[in-house]
């Protein structure tokens, strides 16, 4: 496959960038190279915030069940987005929601349930550190700025809570559903009742 740095680099704006994406993506079934070209547009991708939230937002609302080049992608974005060094901001952290939301939405259906877990794991994981950021720098900034974060984080987490309450329900009707994956929707209600 044709470098693909070079192809997203020459996309003329960002739909040109994700009309390559797709392109992409889907001759990527089955090549040889696969990881490498999935590290490959993940670089790309992760070069700038805009064009994280855009190719995160845009394969989220693309996901279909047999895009596993698209899935594997979106774990590596992802995980880009959780680490340390990544600035944490309203447009990162809404955007991380949908991923939690495509998590609880798909818990439960057959397959794929250990990535659901562990993208609603690592979702978690950043809305409690983002928390505990935040109180932590309380003391240094303005009563009004202060505010305004806790605002934000209240409302993600009123979104995580509605979430969990659409899964417990789905989860409770689902007879087949196992003891394991309620646990861990339980301990998930948990974190959020922390992070509040």
């Amino acid at each position: 496959m044709a470098n693909v740095m070079n192809r997203l680099a020459a996309c003329a704006d960002d739909a040109a960038i994700m009309t390559e994406l797709r392109a992409i993506l889907c001759g990527l079934a089955g090549t040889e190279g696969r990881r490498a070209t999935l590290d490959e547009m993940a670089a790309f991708l992760t070069a700038t915030e805009e064009r994280w939230t855009l190719a995160t937002q845009t394969l989220i609302s693309d996901l279909s069940g047999e895009a596993h080049a698209q899935f594997e992608l979106l774990d590596t974005l992802l995980a880009w987005a959780t680490q340390e060094t990544v600035d944490k901001n309203d447009t990162i952290l809404e955007t991380l929601i949908l991923f939690f939301q495509v998590a609880t939405m798909r818990l439960g259906d057959a397959g794929g349930v250990q990535r659901w877990l562990q993208w609603g794991d690592q979702v978690l994981a950043v809305v409690h550190q983002n928390a505990a950021l935040m109180e932590e720098q309380k003391p240094q900034e303005t009563e009004e700025k202060a505010d305004e974060g806790i605002e934000g984080l209240r409302c993600n987490v009123v979104k995580i809570a509605s979430l969990l309450m659409q899964l417990r329900d789905k989860l409770e009707e689902d007879d087949d559903a196992t003891p394991d994956l309620k646990m861990v929707t339980f301990v998930w209600k948990v974190v959020v009742v922390l992070v509040l």
